[in-house]
């Protein structure tokens, strides 16, 4: 109960507090819930490319949603030139 309340009083980011071209569309999506350090993050996603790992396995009989949501993040990276 109590993180609940926590995430509740946490500030809404919108797309207009990042600079970053993937951050932009990342919290415009709904993406993000929040962050630790978004300060941070905007300028090394804006300073160039970064590297991303995903782990799951793609030859399992079944993916789920959150596996799909993990793809969908590096398929949004990837557009982004990143």
């Amino acid at each position: 109960l109590r993180a609940a309340t926590a995430a509740a009083d946490a500030p809404v980011v919108t797309a207009d507090a990042v600079a970053s071209p993937f951050l932009k569309e990342f919290v415009a999506r709904g993406y993000l819930a929040q962050c630790t350090d978004l300060e941070g993050l905007d300028e090394k996603m804006a300073a160039g490319p970064i590297s991303a790992y995903l782990g799951f396995d793609a030859t399992a009989d079944s993916l789920h949603v959150g596996s799909l949501l993990q793809i969908m993040i590096l398929r949004l990276l990837q557009k982004h030139a990143h």
